[in-house]
This record gives structure tokens, C-alpha cells and sequence, in this order.
């Protein structure tokens, strides 16, 4: 274990608001979590870049360090506990301690009702979108309590507050990690980490693009204020400002960044 962040921001001077911060973004070889983790180093943090595959993780890692910052792979698959274990540990060990986690990482939302939906699904829906992120801000929180201060990001989605039929059960287990954040906020303010929640709209994603085909996508497009299907980028300012110093009186928040899907 090293004593301080190997970090390459010390090199140049610092550049900023997250100069010497240590954030594990999950699920951010792609979509979102890619956008979050390119978004935290430009502000010159040093990011964990983690999802079950290391080499579609490793472009990104590449991207980061093109552009002067400081990132590093770690696969973990957010559905096994040992793997849960072995992200925060090696994080630990490679950088020395963890500053913000953004638990982005969820399996994908499957179009089937309660009817034909298996418990094997279900439990594989629950095990990687509630019990990984759980297990993760655990043990973020016991790196983080010994020095007062520390964010936890939990992405959830609009699907937590206005479920649909066919995507009950993801949708239950983003209502889950949203009452979870909740109560990590009230439990762990003592200690100076804060927890808070990000419910997106439609993001254009690898993960439900086949969701927004044909008339399901036109009607969600619709039921957005702006009438329109957001990019990853886009996802990227509300992250830093809920992880950030500007936000040091924000915690058990859910922001909506979803285009103004006003029910």
C-alpha cells in the first residue's frame, strides 16, 4: 500500500477541483461512466476505471493519459462480492486511499414483464444494481471515516420514481439504491462523507439503446421538456458539483437530470 496518491497531478502543479483526489468510477468503460471518468480527470483527479472488462476499460485509461491526466484499470464485476472487495482494495493499495466513488456500474434493464421475468434474472439485477453499490460504499466509507471527509455518487435512474411496465424489476432496484443513498447520507454524515444521487433521463448508451427504437423511444423522447435524448457528456457537471466542495451542504439529494421529465 502506498502512503500517498500516485497521482500525476503533482507533476504539473495541479489543474483542477479534484487535484489529489482519488474516484473510482464503476461501469465507465463506456456510456455515462466513461463520460464521468473523462469529466473527473479533466478536473485532475486521479480515476479508477472499472467494469468487468479490462480491455475495453484500457482505451479509456489511454484517453485520460492522452490529455496530461492520471488513470488506472480495475475489473471488477459489481454482481460478486470478492470482486466488490477487490476493487476498493486494490484502489487502496495503488493510490493509497479513496475519495469519491461514483457506483455507475448496473446490469441492463430486460423489457419483460412480471410474468415471464425468472428469479435468476431478478436476483442478477439485484446483486450488481443494489448489493455491489452497497458493498462498495461500505467500505469507501470505512477508507474514508478515519479522515473526515468523503462523496459517495450512487446513479440511479427515473425509472426509481416512475416505474413502467415490463422494467419492473430494474426499476426496483434503482427505487432500492435510491432509499440506500438515503439513509448512507444519514448514517455516515457523522463522519464527514456525503451521499447523494444522480436519476437520469434517456442518455443515448450502448446499454438501452435498443430500448429507444421505434415508438417507445419517440414516446419517451416526447415526455422530455427539451423533446430530445441527452449525451453522456451531458451527465458530467451534475457529478462534479454533488462529489464536489460547491456541494459540501448537499447530501441524501436525488437530482433528476433528466431533460425535465416533469410527471
Amino acid at each position: 500500500m502506498t502512503s500517498s496518491p500516485q497521482t500525476g497531478n503533482d507533476v504539473d502543479g495541479g489543474r483542477g477541483a479534484y487535484d489529489n483526489k482519488v474516484v473510482i468510477v464503476t461501469g465507465s468503460s463506456k456510456g455515462i461512466g466513461r463520460a464521468m471518468a473523462i469529466g473527473y480527470a479533466a478536473e485532475g483527479a486521479s480515476v479508477v476505471v472499472s467494469s468487468r472488462d479490462a480491455q475495453r476499460c484500457q482505451p479509456v485509461v489511454d484517453e485520460i493519459r492522452a490529455q496530461g491526466g492520471e488513470a488506472h484499470v480495475i475489473t471488477a464485476h459489481m454482481g460478486r462480492p470478492d470482486d466488490v472487495d477487490g476493487l476498493a482494495a486494490a484502489t487502496i493499495a495503488h493510490y493509497g486511499r479513496i475519495d469519491v466513488v461514483v457506483n455507475n456500474a448496473a446490469v441492463n434493464p430486460h423489457a419483460l414483464s412480471l410474468l415471464d421475468m425468472p428469479d435468476e434474472l431478478t436476483a442478477k439485477l439485484f446483486a450488481a444494481n443494489v448489493t455491489g453499490p452497497l458493498r462498495l460504499a461500505r467500505l469507501a466509507a470505512i477508507d474514508m471515516i478515519p479522515r473526515g471527509h468523503g462523496a459517495i455518487l450512487n446513479i440511479t435512474s427515473h425509472a426509481a420514481v416512475h416505474p413502467e411496465p415490463n422494467l419492473g424489476p430494474y426499476a426496483a432496484t434503482k427505487s432500492a439504491l435510491t432509499t440506500l443513498s438515503k439513509v448512507m447520507a444519514l448514517e455516515w454524515a457523522e463522519y464527514g462523507i456525503r451521499v447523494n444521487a444522480i436519476a437520469p433521463g434517456p442518455f443515448a448508451t450502448v446499454m438501452v439503446d435498443e430500448l429507444f427504437k421505434g415508438t417507445y423511444g419517440d414516446a419517451l423522447i416526447a415526455s422530455t421538456a427539451q423533446h430530445r435524448i441527452a449525451s453522456p457528456d451531458e451527465i458530467v457537471g451534475a457529478a462534479l458539483f454533488l462529489t464536489g466542495e460547491n456541494a459540501s451542504f448537499v447530501t441524501g439529494a436525488v437530482l433528476a437530470v433528466d431533460g425535465g421529465m416533469v410527471p
